[in-house]
């Protein structure tokens, strides 16, 4: 142990817990006065309490800053901004996290220049009926796993509500997330800026009888996903580009389909070219996907050649490429309507152009409206 002890600051984002904070504030000043490591600051993020909370707080010798703007990630943001010291721990002002875990969480942190320490539930001590059984074995599991999978960080639980940062590194992660999908957010930022990242076991107390909780499993749940989605963009193109190779290896086929297998199975036929629209469609979404998530949010691998290209493009090359595009499809248009005139408007066998065009609309069509929107979506703030 050093002689002269660091600093560091607990920070509790709160809205409306005075029910929660004197026992957990009295708890949080017996365990830090205890600690030989460190020197604590309590510090309360109030998001707009209207029940005493902040009172409270200072009562028992918490700092209190107010932050204006809702959402649990504005709090817990506000917080460490606020904090006058290099390390930064933070959980929930519910009473569901022992101050000795935060404890725990900065001498690991210290121990190993960590820039962020996780607390897990997964692996720690999870009391009856503190979590539902939906978080704890599909929830978090399912979003710890694809972020273990996309960013390559070994972490248990994306969800924990108990943290130990550098303030440093925090700030230089440039969070933008201000809702419950900052928990994830933090770890895609410091995933992405190849930060030393830890995790501990933790305790996860239950919940007080009666109390409201903030989280909306469902709508938190969504932003979660979609913030672990957002931060991978390779994942939808390279997804996007194996479809559409396999969408038209199998539509060139159906030029001079069908062939029969069997007197009654036929393949590279109206049917096939069905499920080749079908597979091209999907291709061409994640494909565009991919190509504005690029636009909006570079991340830690390197953007693919051909995706760079594509945005980069000559504007001069996409104003000929969408006309050249418009013009084929009404060619196509005009060509089938005029064999009809020519039927005399009565049934004409023409299905294998017409699935032809239908594709071009479909793929190609859809491929270049999708590069057209990322270079309108990079003029949006011009």
């Amino acid at each position: 142990m050093p002689s002269r002890k660091i600093k560091a600051t607990f920070v509790m984002p709160c809205l409306n817990e005075s029910r929660t904070l004197p026992k957990l504030l009295e708890e949080c000043n017996e365990v830090f006065t205890e600690d030989a490591l460190a020197d604590w600051e309590i510090l309360l993020a109030d998001n707009g309490s209207t029940d005493g909370s902040r009172e409270i707080a200072r009562k028992h010798g918490a700092r209190v800053v107010d932050i204006p703007r809702k959402g649990y990630g504005s709090a817990v943001h506000g917080g460490i901004i606020a904090a006058e010291t290099t390390w930064v721990a933070y959980a929930d002002a519910d009473g569901t996290y022992s101050p000795r875990d935060a404890v725990k969480l900065l001498h690991s942190a210290v121990k190993y220049d960590a820039d962020l320490a996780m607390g897990s539930r997964i692996t720690g001590t999870i009391h009856k009926g503190a979590m539902p059984l939906s978080h704890r074995y599909l929830g978090t599991p399912v979003l710890s796993l694809l972020i273990r999978l996309l960013y390559g960080i070994c972490i248990t639980d994306c969800n924990s509500g108990i943290r130990c940062l550098k303030k440093e590194s925090f700030v230089k992660w440039r969070i933008k997330s201000r809702g419950m999908e900052f928990a994830s957010a933090i770890l895609i930022k410091a995933a992405n800026h190849e930060a030393n990242i830890i995790e501990e076991p933790v305790m996860l107390r239950r919940d007080l009888k009666g109390r409201t909780p903030h989280l909306r499993a469902w709508h938190d749940g969504m932003r979660h996903l979609l913030v672990v989605l957002a931060g991978a963009p390779w994942l939808f193109w390279y997804s996007g580009i194996t479809m559409l190779l396999l969408s038209v290896a199998t539509a060139i086929p159906c030029i001079w389909g069908p062939f029969k297998v069997t007197p009654w199975f036929g393949i590279f036929g109206a049917h096939t070219m069905a499920v080749s629209i079908t597979i091209g469609f999907f291709g061409s979404l994640c494909f565009n996907m991919a190509q504005l998530i690029y636009v909006r949010a570079p991340s830690r691998r390197p953007i693919p050649d051909l995706a760079f290209r594509l945005l980069n493009i000559p504007e001069g090359l996409l104003f000929w490429l969408l006309v050249s595009c418009a013009a084929t499809f009404g060619a196509a248009v005009f060509y089938l309507f005029y064999r009809w005139y020519l039927a005399d408007f009565g049934g004409i066998n023409f299905i294998k152009l017409a699935m032809f065009a239908v594709y071009f609309a479909v793929v190609p069509t859809s491929l270049i409206m999708g590069v057209f929107h990322a270079h309108l979506d990079k003029r949006v703030d011009v």
